[in-house]
């Protein structure tokens, strides 16, 4: 298995900036099988460190749609993870095989509107993901998002659909960076919920005219301080409304919490208590 990058239009992509980011998004590539029909799909997924236990960060509907598929007789052919992207990659050409099953892919709701999905890293893999130039985001991260008012900017890294056409040998694909206009009243088109969310308005460029496939992409808050620009890792993008160009996404900062008491012993078990 290979990965061959696909070029996007000038104005998507600024590799420095994107390598930079991507140390911290590993996208998830799948090849499935069913009977004689065989089909490849990339998704997007972060990691993050919490309590020094890393994760695998996607929307929970991705896991939920897996699960569905396999249950419609879809096999996993081959798990992959795409961690070749991020400044200090050392192999930027293969991917790492991945035990989907081994990480105890769980949606942390059945309500779909707390969209959390999580894939716990083995030590093993841990120290690949290390060794290419991985790097978690940490409590540092996204405890301390600053308030609204001292972000600058907004910014999506992911894999839209437009640009992934993997096949059984290779992962073809781009990531863009996307500029998120925030928006601090909920948009027409998504469903009123107390979950926590992020909504804005995504900056697609004159060429790309959806952000589908983003789902489980970060966002990240950007800001100048002591002036030096800092980043933060604030949401996951879980939906969007096409004609608005407006997108929502999860809170990072409740469900680094939950997780973190979890492995601390302040809640029970995580398959014993569902979010939130």
């Amino acid at each position: 298995m290979a990965i061959s990058m696909l070029k996007p239009p000038e104005d998507l992509r600024n590799p420095t900036i994107v390598g930079f980011f991507h140390r911290h998004v590993v996208p998830i590539y799948f090849d499935f099988r069913k009977e004689n029909e065989d089909k490849q799909e990339i998704f997007t997924a972060f990691v993050v460190s919490v309590n020094d236990q890393w994760l695998l960060i996607t929307a929970g509907h991705n896991i939920r749609y897996l699960k569905g598929i396999r249950a419609a007789g879809w096999i996993i052919e081959q798990c992959k993870l795409i961690d070749c992207m991020g400044t200090g990659a050392i192999d930027k050409t293969h991917l790492q095989p991945f035990d989907y099953d081994g990480s105890d892919p769980t949606a942390l709701s059945d309500d779909p509107c707390y969209d959390y999905g999580i894939l716990f890293i083995r030590d093993n893999t841990r120290a690949l993901l290390g060794a290419n130039g991985v790097v978690a985001l940490t409590e540092l991260s996204w405890e301390q998002v600053p308030e609204a008012a001292e972000i600058q900017e907004y910014k999506v890294l992911g894999i839209p659909a437009q640009f992934s056409a993997p096949t059984p040998d290779r992962a073809f694909f781009h990531s863009t960076l996307h500029r998120v206009e925030v928006l601090y009243e909920r948009p027409e088109g998504f469903e009123e919920t107390n979950a926590p969310m992020f909504y804005g308005r995504i900056k697609l460029g004159e060429v790309m005219t959806e952000a589908k496939g983003l789902s489980g992409a970060p966002i990240f808050a950007i800001a100048t301080v002591d002036g030096r620009i800092r980043y933060w890792l604030h949401a996951m993008q879980v939906s969007w409304v096409r004609s608005d160009r407006t997108i929502s996404g999860m809170l990072i900062k409740p469900l680094g919490t939950f997780l973190r008491e979890i492995m601390q012993g302040r809640r029970d078990h995580l398959f014993d208590q569902r979010w939130p």
